[in-house]
């Protein structure tokens, strides 16, 4: 039987988990690290991050962190480095710096840590206060990354302690770092019935045994294009990954079947979807895309997780994509995107966002109509390769 031949789309590994990975091995003890060039931004200033840890473990106080762009790192540096008791600042660079932070300081205050913000708002923000161990009530509904945070920081505290989640969002987030302590030997337990989040102190992490999977916030825009243009096969993905990105299979009800290199994804009927992504956010742009082409109205809802991202996504969807002829507006807690519309040249901007760039990037593909993305390199801050894969198609 004839092979087909598909392209074969190579994905980044989940920076998601690579993030998580590092630091995990950091409290392992792992303090030498080989960190490929080819990785993306928001992974390689983690040398940063091990410089900071190390500096404050020795006992030293009143350091700098600059963390790049990553909000990840960010509100995991903030939540855990209170651990050490020491005085820090968080600082860093571009668009990270206009983003708003004003839940953080509220959320953590109660345990402990005190976070004073740039004109109440923004980074740098000055750290000062330890980390402390108890029951506590938390605001977990603007991010769950400095929630990650303190889950790294409370086994090493000396006592157990309990965090009640209030109103989380991505709560696949939080069970990705729930899996990867646990893989540490770590004694902790996130109880998604309840949203509480258990955890014995006084632990000392091993190094984590999972290992990094292929990155399906990455892969999400590429099986947009499988589902909607022409079949490929996307390597190294698995439908059952531990990252809740992968969910976008079933949202836009793809055609994918495992083969020996990855997933093969082919065309199928378009219909409109109606999906709240409160707790998968960064699958907003790739369903925008989707929502482009498909038949019918696509309502996405949860669009108040898009104001503190890298751009307002939100917004500068809607900016870029009325540009090139795409009926998109807001409506409440939901960005609409109707099917159909006839896309037109036109040079768009990026907001140095790296997803708002392959958003822009595969509608252009999908279509076959030029558009112009100045700014486009900022992808290098989650898939350097993507415009190289994009060529493949």
């Amino acid at each position: 039987m004839k092979k087909e031949n598909f392209p074969h789309i190579t994905v980044p590994l989940s920076k998601s988990m690579l993030q998580r990975l590092l630091y995990a091995k950091l409290l392992a003890g792992e303090t030498l690290f080989n960190l490929d060039e080819n990785l993306p931004d928001d992974v390689k200033v983690f040398v940063n991050v091990k410089n900071a840890y190390m500096q404050l473990k020795s006992g030293k106080e009143n350091i700098i962190v600059n963390i790049g762009e990553s909000g990840f790192w960010a509100r995991v540096v903030i939540s855990s480095f209170p651990l050490f008791g020491k005085r820090f600042t968080v600082t860093g660079e571009g668009s990270i710096l206009q983003r708003d932070m004003s839940n953080l300081p509220r959320s953590l205050e109660p345990l402990g840590i005190n976070v004073t913000l740039t004109d109440n708002k923004t980074l740098p923000a000055i750290v000062e206060g330890r980390l402390k161990h108890g029951n506590f009530e938390i605001d977990a509904s603007f991010s769950s990354q400095h929630i990650s945070g303190l889950m790294f920081a409370m086994p090493k505290l000396n006592r157990n302690s309990t965090l009640i989640l209030k109103k989380p969002v991505s709560i696949p987030y939080i069970e990705m770092t729930e899996k990867i302590i646990n893989s540490c030997r770590i004694n902790l337990s996130f109880d998604k019935s309840t949203n509480t989040i258990h955890c014995i102190g006084n632990q000392k992490f091993s190094l984590p045994t999972l290992q990094p999977e292929y990155d399906w916030s990455a892969a999400a825009f590429f099986a947009v294009y499988g589902k909607l243009k022409n079949c490929i096969v996307i390597k190294n993905v698995d439908a059952n990954s531990i990252q809740g990105d992968k969910e976008i299979l079933h949202y836009i009800n793809a055609d994918y079947k495992k083969t020996p290199d990855g997933l093969q994804i082919c065309p199928s009927e378009a219909i409109a979807v109606t999906i709240d992504l409160t707790h998968t956010p960064d699958l907003f742009p790739p369903l925008a895309v989707y929502g482009v082409f498909a038949e019918g109205k696509t309502f996405l809802q949860g669009i108040k997780r898009l104001a503190a991202k890298e751009s307002n996504r939100a917004e500068a969807l809607i900016t870029e994509m009325k540009k090139i002829g795409i009926n998109i507006y807001s409506q409440e807690n939901s960005l609409v995107i109707e099917g159909g519309s006839k896309i037109k040249p036109a040079t768009v901007s990026a907001h140095n966002d790296h997803r708002i760039a392959m958003a822009l990037a595969m509608i252009s593909k999908i279509s076959g109509v030029p558009v112009e993305i100045p700014g486009k390199e900022c992808v290098s801050k989650s898939y350097p390769g993507f415009f190289e894969e994009l060529e493949k198609l």
